[in-house]
């Protein structure tokens, strides 16, 4: 009799070993996949940071008057503060910095959930206005 007891609690043991491992399988997946998720999300501000540095880098680039219009993807809610030669990005308690090397010469701009930037140069007085608008109604500050 005893010795049937020693084999009931050697199939226990393997059993609730298979079960710890498949836990442990699933925890290890898990959280490959979610620090995959938050790397691609900050990355996606990051890119979005980017592309507004070189819109204006080129429109400070630009011998006359011109307007490039930025959009920014739907759905990302972030605060965009730029100042000069740096823009902020705030979102989700983080905070990532871009460099420019365009002279803004006005500023500094900050915008809540902007879905589009116009930047603007005007070749008058050289200087870049940033506002959160489509440019197709902002042709009044281009200047000729």
């Amino acid at each position: 009799m005893r010795k049937g007891v020693v084999t009931l609690s050697e199939n226990v043991l393997s059993l609730f070993s298979i079960v710890i491992s498949l836990i442990l399988i699933v925890i290890v997946v898990h959280m490959v996949f979610s620090q995959q998720t938050s790397r691609t999300h900050d990355e996606v501000f990051k890119s979005v940071g980017r592309e507004i540095a070189i819109a204006i880098d080129r429109a400070a680039a630009l011998a006359g008057s011109g307007m490039i219009e930025q959009e920014i993807p739907k759905g990302l809610k972030m605060n965009i503060t730029i100042d000069y030669k740096s823009i902020f990005m705030t979102y989700d308690g983080k905070t990532i910095k871009k460099s420019f090397s365009g002279l803004l010469n006005s500023g500094p701009y900050r915008f809540e959930n902007p879905e589009v930037l116009c930047i603007i140069k005007n070749r008058n007085n050289n200087k870049i206005l940033i506002v959160d608008k489509p440019c197709s109604t902002q042709k009044e500050l281009v200047g000729s």
